[in-house]
């Protein structure tokens, strides 16, 4: 993984790129993740969430949290937003999934500052590890 910030972003703007236009925006199993919804776009107190949301996502090892999950029979995956729903790991084919999709709210292809371009890597990064663990799990017909 490049560890250069202008890469990560470069990395992410491709991702978001190969997403755009591939799926409708919304379906009925997709949602905010629970929690706290962010503050308005911009505020100081916005960027102050975004910081405390990254410095939590880099705290949690996602593949211990999609293992827990698993055993409670929770397949649900995450998600970042962009031009188009990014649903890593499973990319064009989401609409097909058959469980929850949760969306890391304050996710975007327009960054406002490096607190919001850290924030969307880091929820990006912890999605496909995370999805990766639920989607070599979900039973048959899940995806």
């Amino acid at each position: 993984m490049p560890t250069n910030p202008r890469m990560r972003v470069f990395e992410l703007v491709v991702a978001l790129t190969l997403a755009a236009g591939c799926a409708p925006s919304r379906a009925k199993h997709v949602m905010p993740v629970p929690g706290q919804n962010p503050p308005r776009w911009g505020t100081p107190s916005w960027h102050e969430y975004l910081r405390r949301q990254a410095d939590s996502l880099v705290a949690i090892d996602p593949v211990r949290e999609a293992n827990s999950a698993i055993a409670r029979g929770d397949f649900h995956l995450l998600a970042v937003n962009g031009y188009a729903l990014i649903v890593p790991g499973l990319e064009r084919d989401w609409p097909k999934y058959h469980h929850a999709i949760y969306v890391f709210q304050a996710t975007s292809d327009a960054f406002e500052g490096e607190d919001h371009i850290r924030y969307s890597g880091v929820a990006y990064d912890y999605a496909k590890a995370y999805n990766a663990v639920v989607l070599a799990h979900a039973p048959p017909g899940g995806h």
